[in-house]
This record gives C-alpha cells, structure tokens and sequence, in this order.
C-alpha cells in the first residue's frame, strides 16, 4: 500500500525504480539490458534458424572410417575461397578427391546456399555417380541446401566440427595451393570465369610425393576409364 493512497503497489521497488526513473546507462549497472532494435532482432532470430537447421546435419564423426584410408575414389570435400574483406561476394566454390587429390574450383558470385548448391551439382554432374558418395565440409551457411545435394547425387554430406579445418584437410592444402594464384586480398569479381582453368591444370598435373610423384590428374583419368 502506498502512504496516504488506496493504491496497491505491485511492483518491486526496485523495479519501479529502475523503469521510471534511472536512465538505460545506469539501468545495465543493475542487469537490465537496453531492448534491441527490430534490425538487430532479426539477424539474432536468422542466426538462430541457421543454428538449427545446420545442427541437422551429420557430424563427420558419424563418417564412415573406411574413408579416412583413401583406399576409394568418390569421397569429396567442399569448401569456398573468398574475396578480400569488403571488396566482394565474388568466390571460388571448391571441391576436392580425397583419393587423387582431384581438385575443381568454380567461380560464383556468392556463398548463398543456392549458389552453392548449383555449383557442386553442376561440377560433380560431370562424373558418374559412382564417384560421388560422400561430401564433407564446414558449417557455413552456403552449405544449408545439404539435403538437396544429397538428395540429387544419393550420396552423404558430412560436417566437420567447428575450427576443425584439418578434418577436411585435402581440400585446404588445395585451397591453399589456389591462393597461389589469386592471393588473399584480392578481388574475385575481376576474375574472368574461365581463368582459373589454368591454375587448376597447374595444380593438378603437379606430381606429388603422396601419390608416388603421379599427378592428381593421372590418377582421376585413370578412375574415369573403369566408369
């Protein structure tokens, strides 16, 4: 009850206190938090969807074993080389043969789920279905669509734990092997689409000390010729 009224105070007063009088700086000393604005709300509530939904997907370490033995071609991993802070959405869309060391890079003009849905699809189209039968990659948001990939070529898409890049370790040595050719920094968007072809023959026809000096090149055609 309130002193010299018939009203009843229902608050706390401390509460009452805070709300009606101290202003926002002084209300976060005491724990209350300043309501955020409605741009804010919403990329908390899409950051959350996206949570959820990659959660979704299997971890890698429901992966087979036999794949980390390399004794079969058709395990791949995929990954995106990106364009310098801020220059652009212009990236490669990457994707590498556990096996051989096959390597495929695809420019695209984004990392939205879509874009690089169409881009696996499109360059693992190329090869029969028999040499697709797993992919593994990071929790990035341009892999979402991983029920549709997997949908199309009857295959497994797998996850690799967060800040674990070694767990698709091939892909990162060619990735690597890439910026060679269009460092960090640089802006993608510049890169006319048929220009890392060079590059990519480069890479792939590079002998190797883990193949036994036998190029990655060699080794894919020699796969292809049994399909």
């Amino acid at each position: 009850m309130v002193a010299g009224t018939d009203r009843v105070c229902t608050g706390t007063g401390k509460g009452t206190f805070l709300e009606n009088h101290l202003p926002m700086d002084i209300r976060k000393v005491f724990g209350e938090r300043e309501p955020e604005s409605p741009a804010k709300e919403r990329k908390n509530t899409r950051r959350e969807r996206n949570k959820r939904q990659y959660n979704l997907g299997k971890s890698i370490r429901k992966r087979d074993k036999s794949v980390y033995s390399r004794k079969e071609a058709g395990h791949w991993e995929a990954d995106t080389v990106v364009s310098g802070q801020g220059k652009s959405k212009a990236c490669f869309a990457t994707v590498a043969e556990r096996k051989t060391r096959f390597y495929i890079a695809v420019k695209i003009p984004d990392r939205k789920a879509s874009t690089m849905e169409n881009a696996i699809v499109e360059t693992l189209s190329r090869f029969p279905k028999e040499l697709v039968k797993t992919i593994t990659c990071d929790r990035g948001s341009e892999f979402a669509n991983r029920a549709k990939i997997e949908k199309r070529f009857g295959c497994e898409v797998y996850f690799a734990d967060p800040y674990c890049a070694w767990q698709k370790g091939t892909n990162e040595n060619c990735n690597g092997l890439l910026r060679e050719f269009y460092p960090k920094g640089r802006n993608l968007s510049r890169v006319a689409p048929k220009t890392p072809e060079r590059g990519l023959a480069l890479i792939n026809a590079r002998p190797r000390k883990v193949l036994h000096f036998v190029s990655a090149a060699d080794l894919w055609n020699r796969k292809l010729e049994n399909y």
